[in-house]
């Protein structure tokens, strides 16, 4: 790659020259994307972040089994040049033209397992809570089978379930693991109200369920930290700075 790094992608740039092996429209636009959707992650101060990525929509130099190819080359890059920044980067399934990608940083991860009611919660809804590895990797299972079920029922426009023993037995449905709210970021209290189906107080980065004031305040402060990074790369910061600036 002529020495050049993923991470060097800014957000004022459209062309990166360098970055030719792995297309650099597709490099962009996926950079831009992660950096848009994981802001918070980027600054530390989100455990994780779930996003979509449409290589359709990003490159239109290739298409089909060459598309999916360079994408991959792509991720396998990616995740590997972010690592070293202590940001992990997986892929969890796909929809249609849609793959859908979970970036965290273990110690934050860790840090939450550490916290004795998030761990019996974790605990109860089977999830393993020895480690971030163990933990992110279950969430990536039941991920996988979320977006594989989902999937198949927009192709067979039916309900969206898991059909096991070759339809044989009764549909299961299969929902979107909610659990994964506590690696999000958010409070314990607003994860349980939006499993239990509780009215929420207010609304904003998610659904809250306690103090309203209390509430707001973390989302004020949320969108400025997260705004502040996204703006910083809107104005010609590369990735690999951002990281930096943040201890990573």
């Amino acid at each position: 790659m002529s020495g050049a790094s993923i991470l060097d992608v800014r957000g004022d740039s459209e062309y990166v020259s360098s970055l030719e092996p792995y297309g650099p429209l597709l490099c962009h636009a996926f950079i831009s994307t992660f950096v848009r959707c994981a802001s918070g992650v980027i600054a530390g101060v989100k455990p994780a972040a779930l996003f979509n990525f449409r290589p359709q929509a990003a490159c239109c130099m290739w298409q089909g089994p060459r598309l999916r190819a360079k994408t991959c080359e792509l991720f396998r890059g990616f995740t590997k040049e972010i690592s070293a920044y202590g940001v992990r980067c997986m892929t969890a399934g796909s929809c249609r033209d849609r793959i859908a990608l979970v970036a965290y940083r273990p110690e934050l991860v860790d840090a939450i397992l550490q916290e004795s009611d998030i761990r019996a919660f974790l605990h109860d809804a089977g999830y393993p809570t020895t480690s971030s590895t163990e933990l992110m990797r279950a969430f990536r299972l039941r991920l996988a089978q979320y977006y594989q079920a989902k999937a198949q029922a927009k192709s067979a426009s039916q309900p969206l379930e898991f059909v096991a023993d070759g339809g044989s037995a009764p549909a299961i449905p299969v929902e979107f693991p909610h659990e994964m709210g506590v690696v999000f970021g958010y409070p314990l209290e607003d994860v349980l109200g939006f499993i239990h189906k509780q009215p929420c107080s207010c609304r904003g980065a998610w659904c809250a369920y306690g103090n309203v004031e209390r509430a707001r305040q973390r989302f004020a402060q949320l969108a400025c930290l997260e705004g502040a990074c996204l703006n910083r790369f809107r104005s010609g910061t590369s990735l690999m700075e951002l990281l930096v600036s943040s201890g990573g």
